[in-house]
Parts: C-alpha cells; sequence; structure tokens
C-alpha cells in the first residue's frame, strides 16, 4: 500500500527557447551542479503545489521598477543565489525567461532584467519563443 499522498500539480511552467532553437533555461540547468539542479528542482515542486497567493518571499518575488512584470524564483545552492526570472503568463502558467544570480542585492549579469523582460516579449508575441519545461515535478 502506498502511504504517500501524490501532491496535485496546479501550475504548468513554461521555458524560453531562443530563435536558435535552444532552451535556455534546459541549458542553463543542465550546466548547473547536482545541488544547484536539486535546489531548482524542490522550488518548482513546492510552487508547482501552491496557490498564487501562496507565491511569496522566500521561494518567489514578485519584482519592481525595471524589473516590473517580472518575477524571481529565489534559492541559495553552492553559495550563490540563484534568481530564475519569469513572469505569470495565463491560468496558473509561469514563463521561465532568464536565470540570473543575485550579489550585493544586484542581479548578476546587470542587464539580466533587460534581457528578460526582451524574452517575455519575444514569448507573448510568438508560441515558438516557448515551450512546456521538461522538469518533473511529479
Amino acid at each position: 500500500q502506498n502511504r504517500y499522498k501524490l501532491m496535485a500539480v496546479l501550475w504548468t511552467f513554461r521555458c524560453y527557447v531562443s530563435p536558435r532553437g535552444v532552451d535556455e533555461i534546459r541549458a542553463w540547468y543542465d550546466g548547473q551542479s547536482a545541488a544547484v539542479r536539486a535546489k531548482f528542482d524542490s522550488r518548482l515542486k513546492f510552487l508547482a503545489q501552491r496557490e498564487r497567493a501562496e507565491w511569496k518571499r522566500e521561494p518567489f518575488d514578485s519584482l519592481h521598477g525595471e524589473c516590473e512584470g517580472l518575477g524571481e524564483i529565489r534559492f541559495k545552492a553552492d553559495k550563490v543565489q540563484h534568481r530564475p526570472l519569469g513572469f505569470f503568463s495565463g491560468e496558473k502558467i509561469f514563463t521561465l525567461v532568464f536565470c540570473a544570480e543575485e550579489r550585493g542585492n544586484k542581479f548578476v549579469p546587470k542587464k539580466a532584467c533587460e534581457i528578460a523582460l526582451r524574452r517575455k516579449a519575444e514569448v507573448l508575441n510568438s508560441q515558438e519563443r516557448w515551450h512546456v519545461c521538461t522538469f518533473d515535478l511529479e
């Protein structure tokens, strides 16, 4: 008898696909250490099972100022503050567009929000700029 209760996955995560056809989020993920991948996976699984009202700091934060319209998934692994950036795009859909780091309360690279907002515009203008992410959220 399975005594583990499966949690419902409420959210779909979409990943940005570059004009060259590269899933930039998967490419970032594949280049990370096992510790970073595990922490990223646990954050996505946690958020996937929560209503939007529960998406709040710490695992998530809405951004403002020059980053208005974006949100960040927040986690620390390998002594680095990782900040995958994305946006809400429809009912229970979050689209990841760029993976930044945070150092001294600033994004690295410095143009992270500019890049993410440009990619957001691409995603909103073309279905070829995204696909459903292939991370296992079960």
